[in-house]
């Protein structure tokens, strides 16, 4: 999960948030609604959430198991968990209600029943419950009903799931891959990997929507730690910087010269331009920095 959120901090005109073990419902739902309710002022055309956790399913639904859930008695301990129609419900609350947002999740989790039921068949199949969620929304999972997701291999550091959707050439952050194009080689390949992805809705990915721009190629994380759970902090300072806005009929550009004395004029007006609305501008404007 970490490495997907740092993928996005490195993309130009993306934000990125990150709860690393969260230990209970109630801090997930606290941490997820006032995210949506930030971005109302300034919504963006897609809003991805990546869960890579333990996962159950029952009847119908997905739950999300935070650390702390302790399900001795099964259903009856439910309660601890955060179901998807929750989130989906929330999104549409929060800011789908307010924009034409996509909303795709991907969840990469176990969805393993309560009653210890490990194939599709041994489900009964209920309703599930009707709640508001988004008008565009891509659910995937990596698993199909009743399997378990796997964790893959100790040398390679992350899940199948995780290792498709990060490859380097082909993957969601790689320059020019269209999101659609990806989940949809993401989801053969788990496929060829032996688990069964559930893949609802792509129609609503615009098919040339890309997280990282083939001609925008997105800037190296500095050396220093990114603060967990904030956007993505002021680049590592160089010594020289374009910035161009281009609006409807704008077109407007400043220009910094290749001088030493400038580098902190530099740092600061990038961290203002990412500090500014909580980065609401930068969504808006989606600047261009391009570094010599």
């Amino acid at each position: 999960a970490k490495a997907v959120h740092e993928g996005f901090l490195r993309a130009r005109g993306c934000l990125s948030e990150f709860m690393q073990d969260p230990k209970n419902k109630q801090e997930i739902k606290n941490r997820l609604r006032d995210v949506l309710q930030r971005l109302q002022e300034c919504p963006p055309d897609l809003f991805l959430l990546y869960y890579a956790g333990h996962g159950i399913q029952h009847s119908s639904e997905i739950f999300l198991v935070p650390g702390a859930a302790n399900l001795r008695y099964g259903a009856d301990d439910l309660d601890q968990c955060l179901s998807l129609s929750d989130v989906f419900r929330w999104m549409q609350e929060d800011l789908c209600s307010h924009a034409d947002v996509t909303f795709v999740s991907l969840m990469d989790s176990c969805r393993v029943g309560l009653d210890g039921a490990v194939t599709a068949e041994n489900f009964v199949p209920t309703e599930a419950p009707v709640h508001a969620r988004p008008r565009s929304f891509v659910p995937f999972s990596s698993c199909s009903r009743g399997a378990q997701a796997s964790d893959g291999a100790a040398s390679v550091g992350h899940s199948p799931f995780a290792e498709l959707l990060l490859e380097e050439h082909k993957g969601m952050f790689a320059p020019g891959a269209k999101l659609k194009e990806v989940l949809e080689r993401v989801a053969v390949g788990m496929i060829g990997k032996g688990q069964e992805p559930a893949l609802l809705n792509l129609h609503n990915i615009d098919p040339n929507f890309c997280v990282v721009d083939a001609i925008l190629l997105p800037p190296k994380l500095g050396t220093t730690q990114e603060s967990i759970g904030q956007p993505s902090s002021s680049l590592s300072a160089p010594k020289f910087f374009s910035y161009i806005i281009i609006q409807p009929g704008v077109l407007l550009t400043w220009h910094i010269e290749h001088l030493k004395r400038h580098d902190k004029l530099v740092r600061d007006t990038e961290k203002g331009l990412r500090d500014k609305d909580q980065g609401a501008w930068l969504s808006r404007h989606q600047p261009i920095c391009l570094v010599d």
